[in-house]
C-alpha cells in the first residue's frame, strides 16, 4: 500500500500561501546557490520570501551558516577529502574542510530515506516487498535477503536499514512510500532542498553508486540536523543491534538481525575521553570511500554533528574522526 503523500499536500499549501503573502514572482534564494529556486520547493509557510536578506536571516536562525571553510587552530584532515563539525546548540561551525564540495555519500544517504519515510507514513505501516528488492544492481551490495511478497513494518524496515545498512530494505521503503524508486528519489530531493541542501541530488534510497547521486558535508549536516529532531529516528540511530521477525509471502516467520556498522559502537575505535558517541550513520563504497556521520555529546551534554567523507580506509576514517572530535575541547 502506497502511503499518503504528505509532501504533495505541503506543496499545495505553500502555493496557496504564496497567493496571500504577496511573494511577487514566487522566487526565493537558497543559501550558496547562484540561481533562484521556485518557492514551491519550501515547506516553511511563515517565512517572508520577498527578499534574499529576509530569507537568509530566517535560515541562519536555525542552522549554522558560513560561506568559507572554518579553521580550528592547526587542525586539518590529512586522509579524508571533506569534513565538518558543528555545535548544534549554538548553530556554530567549529571546523570545516571542503564543506561545499560535491561528493558521493554512500549509505549515509539512508538518513534522508528514513526522514522522508517517517514524514509520509506511519511506523506500523505494512510494507509488502515487490520484485524490486531482489536486485540492487550491485552484486556486492549489503542486503538482508528480502524476496517479493515479504512483509514487514516500516518500523522494522527503518531499523534494519539504519543499523545494518541493508540496501534491499531501503529499496522496499522507497517503493512503499513513493510507489517506485524514482518517485521516492524526487521526494528525497524536495525534502533536501526544503532544508537548504542546495548542492545535493539523490538518485536512489540506498546510496549505491550513481553519477547523479551526490551531496556535500554541509548538506549532510543540514539533513541530519533535521533527522535528530525526530524522536523515533533519534532512538534508532543510537541502537547497537536489533533482532526481529518478519513474514514471507506464505506467512512464515523469517528471523532478521541487524548489528551496527559504526565501529565506535563495535568497540574497535574510541572517541576522545570527553566525547560520547550518541549515534549516526556509516557509508562505504569504492567511489565514496569510507564515510561517517555522527551525533556526539561532550561532558556538558552539548551536542555536535560531525561528518567525514572519502577517507582512505577504516583506520584513517576513525582516526580522523577522533581527531576532529578533539576540536570540541
Amino acid at each position: 500500500m502506497k502511503c499518503t503523500n504528505k509532501l504533495l499536500i505541503s506543496l499545495i499549501l505553500i502555493l496557496m500561501a504564496s497567493m496571500f503573502t504577496g511573494c511577487g514572482d514566487n522566487k526565493i534564494w537558497m543559501p550558496y546557490s547562484v540561481s533562484e529556486k521556485d518557492a514551491s520547493s519550501k515547506d516553511i509557510l511563515n517565512t517572508d520570501f520577498s527578499s534574499k536578506d529576509n530569507y537568509m536571516k530566517a535560515f541562519a536562525e536555525n542552522v549554522a551558516v558560513f560561506s568559507d571553510d572554518v579553521a580550528f587552530e592547526n587542525f586539518i584532515l590529512n586522509n579524508a577529502d571533506a569534513g565538518i563539525l558543528v555545535n548544534v546548540d549554538k548553530n556554530e561551525t567549529v571546523f570545516s574542510q571542503n564543506a561545499f564540495k560535491r561528493m558521493y555519500p554512500a549509505s549515509i544517504t539512508k538518513i534522508l530515506t528514513a526522514l522522508v519515510a517517517v514524514e509520509n507514513c506511519q511506523m506500523d505501516d505494512i510494507i509488502t516487498c515487490t520484485e524490486a528488492v531482489e536486485d540492487t544492481g550491485f552484486s556486492d551490495a549489503v542486503v538482508l535477503g528480502l524476496k517479493r511478497g515479504d512483509k514487514l513494518t516500516l518500523d522494522q524496515a527503518l531499523r534494519l536499514a539504519l543499523i545494518s545498512s541493508y540496501n534491499d530494505v531501503s529499496i522496499a521503503i522507497a517503493v512503499h512510500v513513493g510507489g517506485d524508486v524514482e518517485t521516492f528519489a524526487q521526494m528525497m530531493n524536495e525534502k533536501a532542498l526544503s532544508l537548504g541542501a542546495t548542492q545535493s541530488h539523490f538518485a536512489n534510497s540506498t546510496g549505491l553508486p550513481d553519477d547523479n547521486h551526490y551531496t556535500t558535508v554541509y548538506d549532510l549536516y543540514l539533513i541530519f540536523n533535521e533527522v535528530i529532531k525526530n524522536p523515533t529516528l533519534l532512538e534508532i540511530i543510537q541502537s547497537k543491534s536489533y533482532q526481529t521477525v518478519y513474514k514471507d509471502i506464505n506467512g512464515n516467520d523469517i528471523n532478521a538481525v541487524a548489528n551496527s556498522t559504526n565501529r565506535y559502537f563495535q568497540g574497535m575505535y574510541y572517541p576522545p575521553e570527553n566525547i560520547t558517541v550518541v549515534g549516526g550513520k556509516t557509508g562505504t563504497t569504492t567511489e565514496a570511500g569510507h564515510c561517517l556521520l555522527l551525533l556526539t555529546k561532550d561532558t556538558a551534554s552539548i551536542p555536535y554533528i560531525s561528518v567525514i567523507l572519502k577517507a582512505e580506509g577504516f583506520d584513517n576514517l576513525y582516526n580522523e574522526m577522533t581527531d576532529l572530535l578533539r576540536c570540541t575541547q
